[in-house]
């Protein structure tokens, strides 16, 4: 199992998050979005308002899909 977290919970991490939710190899452990309302309550994964501190709470994470707008990355 591949475990991912979305950096960026707008348009793009939306639909990462739904991609990611129907693999079935993998799951979301985590979401970073600084607008923690931008966040539906029914996800059932942490949510976390920046990188620091997902690093820091020791979520685990293969790979973090970075969903930020594009002049942010």
């Amino acid at each position: 199992d591949i475990k991912f977290a979305v950096a960026g919970f707008g348009q793009i991490g939306k639909k990462h998050a739904k991609l990611v939710s129907n693999c079935e190899n993998a799951s979301l452990t985590a979401i970073i979005e600084p607008e923690i309302s931008l966040v539906p309550s029914d996800i059932n994964v942490p949510v976390f308002p920046s990188l620091t501190e997902f690093f820091n709470s020791g979520s685990k994470a293969d790979v973090v899909s970075v969903c930020t707008p594009n002049f942010l990355h």
